[in-house]
């Protein structure tokens, strides 16, 4: 499947503008990009550095485009998105975590609908991404960023999704331990690259072994090893614990 060449966003922000960098690398493959005015000083911004246009509604937007992205505040989005020119051969991809597709159909009517939840490490092509559902123009655009993980269920579409806020958690996990590593007194910039690098060393380990990662756990926590006696404090304090509660207390908004 081709990728559309005429992209129009509507809702310009941090999530949006991270996508249009993420497809920046692309190069003369680049969609066209056409911006709705809201978010007027980050439109002005995308416009300079990526050559996007900034229109002057949310219908010229529509007009102009073969996909929407709709990225607006979940409350915003009926506002936002009723009464617009939609077309029967349009694609409208959500990035709305908590807007159902049922909402989503009477608004953009008769434009075909895709939900799907990016992270912002799209800019490297390497966002984890979740699809809902298997929608040719939306995968072909999404994997542009990163693999995207296909659903054909909205409830295990929105399951899925929670570990986009994951995401922003491991993130901060990383920047306790690279903020002990740099108070120990490595220099910050080893401290920030190391600790990175052992998280994606511990990923990649749990993507691409074929092994339980309950199982590595146990290799690397063998008796009387440091990673042994660390995990023990880990576990003893219940550290994971909150970890859970995080996931559910998301799951709940998904669930409504």
């Amino acid at each position: 499947m081709v990728i559309p060449k005429k992209i129009g966003v509507i809702g310009v922000g941090h999530m949006s503008g991270t996508m249009i960098e993420g497809w920046a690398r692309l190069g003369d493959d680049m969609p066209r990009f056409y911006l709705s005015p809201r978010g007027a000083e980050a439109a002005a911004a995308l416009a300079e550095r990526y050559s996007c246009e900034v229109l002057k509604s949310n219908a010229e937007v529509v007009e102009a485009s073969e996909a929407v992205i709709l990225a607006v505040r979940p409350w915003q989005a009926e506002e936002a998105l009723k009464g617009l020119p939609w077309r029967r051969d349009q694609l409208a991809l959500s990035v709305m975590a908590s807007v159902k597709t049922e909402v989503l159909k009477p608004l953009v009517a008769p434009a075909t609908v895709a939900r799907c939840i990016p992270v912002t490490a799209c800019v490297y092509g390497e966002s984890a991404t979740t699809l809902y559902p298997d929608e040719p123009r939306a995968k072909a655009l999404l994997a542009a960023l990163g693999p995207p993980t296909v659903l054909e269920d909205e409830s295990a579409f929105d399951r899925l999704s929670v570990h986009g806020c994951t995401y922003g958690w491991a993130l901060a996990l990383i920047d306790e331990v690279r903020r002990w590593t740099e108070e120990s007194g490595i220099p910050p910039e080893t401290a920030r690259q190391h600790v990175a690098q052992v998280f994606r060393a511990a990923a990649t380990m749990a993507r691409e072994s074929g092994t339980p990662v309950a199982h590595l756990v146990d290799e690397l926590a063998s008796p009387r090893s440091f990673t042994r006696m660390g995990l023990e404090v880990l576990r003893r304090e219940n550290a994971f614990a909150p970890w859970q509660n995080a996931l559910d207390t998301i799951r709940k908004q998904y669930d409504g």
